[in-house]
């Protein structure tokens, strides 16, 4: 009899043996994150930025000091702050961008085309990315 439970031993031996192995090798490898490399543009593009230049708000980018019509005093201002910088998440090395800096806010912005647009049957595409 004692010889049936030997096999059992074993493999219960082996399994463990196995499973202390596998908890060796839960180590993350460290992210190192790639460095920023500008992308080649093709073509004659309205606007491109890579918010390179932090200090480009206010110059190349203007916020918005309006107010909207026909709404209550308190919620008509756009008074969303804005900065150029990287992301909380820092995912490329040098990646900047628009970034809103307060919550619950109303935020405008806006930058000046290279050339003037002319709908001439052709549509306007205007590509962005929240991140």
């Amino acid at each position: 009899m004692k010889g049936h439970y030997l096999p059992l031993v074993f493999d219960l031996l082996l399994a463990v043996l196995i499973l202390a192995e596998d908890k060796g090798d839960d180590e993350k490898p460290v992210y190192v994150a790639p460095k920023f490399v500008r992308p080649t543009v093709t073509g004659s593009p309205l606007l491109v930025d890579w918010f390179e230049d932090v200090d480009a708000l206010d110059k190349k980018w203007i916020r918005s000091r309006g107010k909207k019509d026909d709404v209550e005093d308190s919620i008509a201002k756009y008074n969303g702050e804005w900065e150029i910088g990287a992301p909380s998440k820092k995912v490329i090395d040098g990646d900047m961008g628009l970034i809103v800096k307060t919550k619950a806010r109303h935020h405008a912005i806006a930058s000046k085309f290279a050339r003037p647009f002319t709908f001439d049957g052709k549509p306007l595409i205007a590509q962005y990315v929240f991140a």
